[in-house]
């Protein structure tokens, strides 16, 4: 009734969003016989920046962990004592952690070139089973879902046990590559909830692993690789930014 209205301009949101308003106004008689509102109803949040962090010493804004049949991922100071923050998780076999994405879903697109990668660092502590490997996976819920094996598809070989080995994964390869455990099932990248999935795999079964991860993020440009580690000199100090 608009000869009653107690509230002259409401917001309803169903997830975290930023948001800034000016210039709320009503403007009598102006308003088209036929109001266009295409740009209301967003279905998907489009992610553009040339680096995209999901996990840099700590969440970033909008994400949350979430896991399979594991313990809850915990934020702990990073084994090495440099004092940053790093992911944590125990992993046994079929067992998985993840980040994902709160509200909307993701429309990576912008990361779907021949330079766009998924980055981050990984530090395993503990790995055991014959042929042990992790799956990194992303997509939005089973089995709608891309992945590769960390260690056999990307890294080439198990890691050195308690270093930090840094990982960069050609978007468009981790897109190509199907679900492993259900072929024939793709993650969408402009429909993208599970923003990094880690799983323990092998065929034996008895797959396990503690690992530490670090930096994730989605970059236009993962043509440059930070080092390992930072490096330092008397009376310098070299460190990496992107």
């Amino acid at each position: 009734d608009t000869n009653k209205v107690n509230s002259p301009f409401l917001l309803h949101s169903d997830g975290p969003m930023d948001l800034s308003i000016e210039e709320v106004r009503w403007e009598p008689k102006t308003a088209s016989a036929t109001p266009d509102c295409s740009g209301f109803g967003a279905t998907v949040d489009v992610i553009d920046e040339s680096v995209h962090h999901v996990f840099n010493n700590g969440l970033a804004t909008g994400y949350e962990f979430a896991n399979w049949q594991n313990t809850s991922s915990q934020i702990v100071p990073n084994p090495d004592g440099s004092g940053d923050n790093v992911w944590s998780a125990t992993l046994a076999q079929g067992t998985n952690i993840e980040i994902k994405k709160s509200g909307l879903p993701a429309n990576l697109s912008a990361y779907n070139t021949a330079t766009g990668r998924l980055a981050f660092d990984i530090r395993v502590a503990s790995l055991t089973g014959t042929g042990a490997d992790i799956l990194v996976k992303v997509g939005k819920g089973w089995p709608n879902l891309s992945d590769l094996f960390l260690f056999s598809d990307v890294l080439d070989s198990q890691p050195e046990l308690n270093t930090w080995i840094p990982v960069s994964i050609p978007a468009q390869t981790l897109l190509a590559s199907d679900n492993a455990l259900n072929p024939g099932a793709y993650a969408n990248i402009q429909d993208v909830v599970d923003m990094l999935v880690l799983e323990s795999y092998n065929a034996a079964g008895d797959s396990n692993a503690e690992i530490y991860v670090r930096n994730v993020r989605w970059m236009k440009d993962g043509s440059v690789t930070p080092p390992a580690e930072t490096l330092s000199y008397d009376g310098y100090n070299l460190m990496w930014t992107d």
